[in-house]
Formats: C-alpha cells, structure tokens, sequence
C-alpha cells in the first residue's frame, strides 16, 4: 500500500507520456542536436 502511494506521489504516468515526447527524437539520432534537445524538453516541460 505505501508503494503505491509513493507511485501516485511520483506521477509515473506522466514520466510515461513525457517518454513519448522523446522518441520522435531517438529514432531520428538527432539527440545530440542541442536545438532540438532544448525544444523536446521544453515541450516534455509543457506536456506534463
């Protein structure tokens, strides 16, 4: 029970979707492209 309740606390459902915010830029191998980096996280910041 108190596992379950440090889940809900850590919101693993939005680690999961800000993840899907960051494929698009794996599989293109542009993740050293520090543009992109920055756009993808601001856009991980704003999705979640």
């Amino acid at each position: 029970m108190i596992i379950v309740n440090y889940l809900k606390l850590l919101r693993v459902k939005h680690y999961i979707k800000n993840v899907l915010v960051f494929i698009p830029l794996f599989f293109s191998q542009n993740f050293t492209d520090i543009a992109l980096f920055k756009n993808v996280l601001w856009g991980g910041h704003r999705f979640a």
